[in-house]
């Protein structure tokens, strides 16, 4: 559980230092895809409407903590494999370098 939990919160670190708002989920819709999962089928899994979720994974609006944990077990993985940015890391270490 830890390990979500440090995941949330790099994720929330990143969501105020950087802003996701605008960012189209791309993994997410990759993974979605892979699984042939429509955004119906993501919609109906988070108990929202399909107009809610389609904004949220467009980047529109933003994934509340409780969706990700739920989309994040439904495909058994982490949130930071499907929600961070790929270059996520790289950032983290170029930032550090230049603190």
């Amino acid at each position: 559980m830890k390990f979500i939990v440090d995941s949330v919160k790099r994720f929330m670190y990143y969501e105020v230092t950087e802003g996701v708002e605008g960012v189209q989920q791309e993994k997410l819709i990759s993974i979605r895809s892979y699984h042939r999962l429509t955004q119906k089928d993501m919609a109906d899994l988070l108990g929202v409407d399909l107009r809610t979720y389609i904004n949220k994974e467009s980047g529109h609006t933003q994934f509340k903590a409780n969706e990700m944990f739920a989309i994040a077990q439904r495909f058994d993985k982490s949130i930071d494999e499907i929600f961070l940015p790929t270059n996520f890391m790289k950032h983290e270490v170029e930032k550090s370098d230049t603190a």
